[in-house]
């Protein structure tokens, strides 16, 4: 990829993480930046550095001498102030931007998400990116904002180096960072070690409530495993035209509720639920799903207490993939139902004994 490092915000978490891993085993020179230096272990062939996006003097020592950037930090909580989320999504990103091209970084890869559509977005047919973003929940607003403001900075970082006349190579150099700017949108994503609040919630009602397709088995949703993420991220970055581009990802064609929920009860079995009452809650789930018009009539008095709905408002959303494919990429973990099981596991052990 570059033999400048590598720097990777947002390393500790779900995608980051693994992110860090596969960029270790491709022998790249991988720089971590940390809001808190002591969230990673000590180990050889990383280098880790202090970097607070609300923090602006961490920002320019994080990037300098960088090659490549990969931008996974986050604040993710819906719940969160929306001045909160937009001061880490939203004025982070763009210092983080402003920091790069002053550095000099070659590729920047910012990782968004398909919540910037909103649940209003098309339906029918799979969004392309083609589709006018109009996200109205707060993270997905803030990440878009962040699309926006990564896009916005590089553009008039050239601009401005234009008109104040400075070297040849400064002009060159800045009008690269515009070009190389690169947004994934992740749809759902699930693996092993998830602590999204989609993983945490399919651990815990796996082994305490009935769970429910909730929707019309025509019905279906797009997800992505965290290793495919990862896959296009590296891929792109190393993609010459990819560079000012934006790529959802997400598995092709989509699972519908039916299939899903088919896929969570050989999940369950796969992982062994010797207990009873995983036994009886996945038979009764099954009973449940075939008794059909009755189930959902009992559908709200149910999920109040006892009850799982795999459905979430905008999870009849389904994305299309097809420009990224264009590139060349390939998604690799597309059997839903291993996928399932990975996320349905808790560091490597099964979470159903």
């Amino acid at each position: 990829m570059a033999t400048r490092p590598v720097l990777v915000t947002g390393a500790s978490g779900f995608i980051g993480s693994r992110l860090v891993s596969a960029l270790r085993q491709r022998g790249e020179r991988v720089r971590l930046g940390l809001r808190d230096t002591s969230a990673v272990s000590a180990c050889s062939g990383v280098e880790v550095v202090g970097l607070d996006l609300t923090a602006p003097e961490t920002i320019g020592p994080a990037v300098r001498g960088v090659g490549t950037l990969f931008h996974f930090a986050a604040l993710v909580d819906s719940k969160a102030p929306l001045d909160c989320l937009r001061e880490v999504n939203v004025a982070g990103t763009r210092r983080l931007w402003e920091a790069a091209a002053i550095a000099g970084v070659d590729r920047l890869v910012y990782c968004s998400s398909t919540a910037v559509y909103g649940l209003a977005a098309g339906r029918g047919e799979p969004i392309t990116e083609r589709q006018l973003p109009r996200a109205l929940e707060p993270y997905g607003r803030t990440k878009l904002e962040g699309e926006r403001a990564a896009l916005g900075v590089a553009t008039a970082t050239g601009a401005a180096t234009t008109r104040q006349a400075v070297t040849r190579a400064a002009t060159t150099r800045a009008a690269t960072t515009r070009a190389a700017t690169i947004i994934i949108r992740p749809a759902a994503v699930f693996g092993r070690g998830d602590h999204t609040a989609i993983g945490a919630t399919l651990r815990r009602v796996a082994v305490s409530r009935i769970v429910l397709p909730g929707s019309s088995g025509d019905w279906a949703f797009s997800y992505v495993h965290v290793d495919d993420v990862v896959g296009a991220a590296i891929h792109l970055a190393g993609c010459p035209d990819a560079a000012g581009q934006t790529f959802n990802v997400a598995v092709e064609p989509p699972v519908n509720f039916g299939e899903a929920f088919a896929a969570y009860r050989r999940a369950l079995r796969r992982l062994g639920a010797r207990r009873w009452r995983e036994r009886a809650l996945a038979a009764i789930s099954a009973g449940a799903h075939g008794a059909g018009r009755l189930t959902r009539r009992l559908g709200a008095p149910l999920q109040r207490r006892y009850a799982h709905s795999l459905w979430r408002p905008g999870w009849d959303l389904t994305y299309s993939s097809a420009q990224l494919r264009t590139t060349g990429f390939r998604f690799t973990r597309t059997d839903f139902c291993d996928v399932l099981e990975e996320c349905l596991s808790r560091d490597g052990e099964n979470v159903v004994k």
